[in-house]
């Protein structure tokens, strides 16, 4: 019979706990889930913190296995091409825990998803919107008062995997000095702007490492849309004014090249509605007899209707 020493027991217990749960907890670590990237760029290091050797990045929308649960806000993962490492929650969308833990080695990989959207985006954009405004040109005798560059930038809010919220601000105008064409030769200068706030949705049609196409349709109004001739040969006030609110809408395509880990190049071409009804001047100065007939201002109408195209750089937060 062997004798054992007393206390040995206990201790034998214990240590028998802790060996067991080396070998168990493992496993369970080991256990994993589906994954996608959500980030532009993932970055992976050998282990759970940034203060581990940065090993490699992965790019949005690859599909991934994770494990269950974060260690130090990391996440084991692997990738269909065998990369292991650990990546940041924040940086991951993951599938439910499963009931029954599967291995991570037992988990097929699918083929990675094409995910343009997962993060809030910023676009900073110049236009060129082509138009002509037919109304103003008759009365004038211009016929120069065509197109305008556009400043603005717009918010992309993704609300499911391809749909996301925009919201779009920008100045439209322009500028110029011109000699009407019908006598007596008068010189105006002239200044055409509109500040169109619209807010709409876009829905992305194609997405790759680094390339996203998408379509976008937005509604809103041009406040502050206003025509002013300044008649350069009368004395002050010389100036008349049109001015009025008007509904806006456009439909556009966007295409997105991945540039950084944060920063994309935007190109955009779009059709832009935006026309008010019959008006007349709000302000009346002298040489405003060149845009009356009989003695009466004839109503006319503002438009920036047509096509717009130009580009910018979007940042991700």
């Amino acid at each position: 019979m062997i004798s054992v020493p007393r206390g040995w027991g206990l201790k034998f217990g214990v240590l028998t706990f802790l060996a067991l749960s080396v070998v168990i907890l493992p496993n369970k670590a080991l256990a994993a889930r589906v994954g996608v990237v959500l980030v532009p760029s993932a970055e992976v290091f050998e282990g759970p913190g940034t203060n581990f050797r940065r090993i490699d990045s992965i790019p949005r929308g690859t599909q991934l296995m994770a494990s269950n649960y974060p260690v130090k806000g990391f996440h084991k993962v692997k990738t269909k091409a065998g990369l292991v490492g650990w990546v940041h929650a924040d940086a991951l969308r993951l599938g439910a825990v499963p009931k029954i833990p599967v291995m991570e080695k037992e988990l097929e990989p699918a083929t990675a998803v094409k995910r343009p959207h997962g993060s809030f985006r910023v676009r900073a954009l110049v236009t060129y919107n082509l138009f002509d405004a037919k109304s103003l040109n008759a009365m004038l005798g211009f016929g120069s008062l065509t197109n305008a560059m556009g400043y603005g930038a717009e918010g992309v809010y993704p609300m499911a995997d391809d749909l996301s919220l925009l919201f779009r601000f920008e100045m439209l105008t322009k500028s110029l000095v011109a000699v009407n064409d019908i006598t007596p030769f008068d010189t105006f200068q002239l200044s055409y702007v509109a500040f169109p706030i619209q807010a709409g949705l876009e829905y992305a049609l194609v997405g790759s490492d680094g390339f996203h196409l998408s379509a976008g349709a937005l509604i809103g109004f041009a406040v502050g849309l206003k025509f002013t001739a300044g008649a350069l040969q009368q004395s002050t006030p010389n100036e008349t004014i049109w001015a009025a609110s008007s509904f806006t809408g456009m439909a556009k395509l966007n295409a997105e090249l991945q540039l950084t880990k944060t920063l994309t190049f935007v190109a955009e071409v779009g059709f832009r509605y935006l026309e008010s009804g019959n008006l007349t001047p709000g302000v009346e100065g002298n040489g405003a007899s060149r845009f009356k007939v009989g003695g009466e201002f004839q109503p006319i109408s503002l438009s920036m209707t047509g096509f717009e195209f130009g580009g910018g750089l979007a940042m991700s937060f």
